[in-house]
């Protein structure tokens, strides 16, 4: 896989990995308060339907294809869906520039003979990606294709809503722009993507289990220790923290409540990530007098299935 040739996929794992490997605390009075499901139904504030919201993770991974019955049902009903980052809005060659060093500057110069020897170990195992070809980028999206390793032609699971809505008609709505996202992005020092992919590949086994022990906890829909999960590390700092995931919440929140005011119904996929917490958006919601409950079942389908609706 080249460079130049970025995926949605791609583009949401490097928000992935900030958040379940670099970023500090989401506070929140009562962690343990949130019940075990991905999906939330937001009443009130005068509308005739409800409305929904699922949390999701950025992978292609089966097992958070495991979707409740009522996820399913709860999409089919809705007029509107709205996700992070409208695809069709992506303007790939803009960020495959964005993606550079800049001029001058080289990964090799970055990390020294050593570890930059070392980093093409690790990309070639994990990704089958010669160095070379990423000698130019920026740490912090090496960081990201050592981490999430080979790609393959499955879609996520914001993907897989994106192409259901467009199979049953509905209008999709994108809550945030790809450029003020790339914006945050550019905005981490390059000596912390390089303290962070350093990091990565001197510990990477460490790494991907982490990665998987957060794939379980998705798996078993626990919001809660995904949110206690994101508390061990300050390494980004308090600022990184306001701006990649507080000021984020509330673009979300209000982006969804201009649809529910309007008098449509709505479908949410966002990161799981930006449901919980004080400052997650189902809090948001709450104090803006919409009332979200969590949707419970007890019948999940299987991933094969989940999948055939968008075939």
């Amino acid at each position: 896989m080249r460079y130049q040739n970025i995926s949605y996929r791609f583009f949401l794992s490097v928000v992935t990995f900030l958040l379940l490997f670099s970023i500090s605390a989401m506070a929140q009075s009562n962690p343990d308060s949130l019940a075990h499901t991905l999906l939330w139904k937001i009443t009130g504030n005068g509308a005739k339907s409800p409305s929904y919201l699922y949390g999701t993770m950025h992978t292609g991974d089966d097992r958070v294809f495991r979707l409740q019955d009522s996820a399913l049902i709860g999409f089919d009903s809705v007029q509107e869906f709205a996700m992070e980052i409208n695809m069709d809005s992506i303007d790939n060659a803009a960020m495959a520039q964005e993606m550079k060093l800049p001029d001058g500057q080289t990964l090799k110069q970055l990390l020294g003979g050593a570890d930059y020897k070392l980093a093409g170990k690790c990309l070639m195992k994990s990704a089958g990606v010669p160095i070379f070809l990423l000698n130019t980028i920026r740490p912090i999206y090496v960081w990201v294709f050592i981490a999430e390793g080979r790609q393959s032609k499955k879609d996520v699971l914001d993907t897989y809503f994106f192409k259901l809505a467009k199979k049953e008609n509905k209008k999709i709505i994108g809550l945030e722009k790809a450029e003020d996202q790339m914006k945050l992005l550019m905005a981490i020092p390059i000596d912390k993507q390089v303290e962070m992919l350093r990091q990565g590949i001197h510990d990477y086994g460490a790494m991907k289990s982490s990665m998987e022990e957060t794939t379980i906890d998705y798996s078993d829909a626990d919001l809660n220790k995904l949110l206690k999960e994101t508390e061990s590390d300050t390494s980004m700092g308090a600022n990184f923290m306001q701006d990649f995931i507080y000021k984020r919440n509330q673009v979300m929140a209000n982006g969804m409540e201009r649809v529910m005011r309007s008098g449509k119904t709505l479908f949410t996929a966002v990161g799981a990530d930006h449901l919980p917490g004080q400052k997650g958006i189902i809090s948001l919601l709450e104090k803006d007098g919409y009332t979200v409950t969590p949707v419970m079942s007890k019948n999940f389908l299987k991933a094969k299935d989940v999948k055939r609706k968008v075939k």
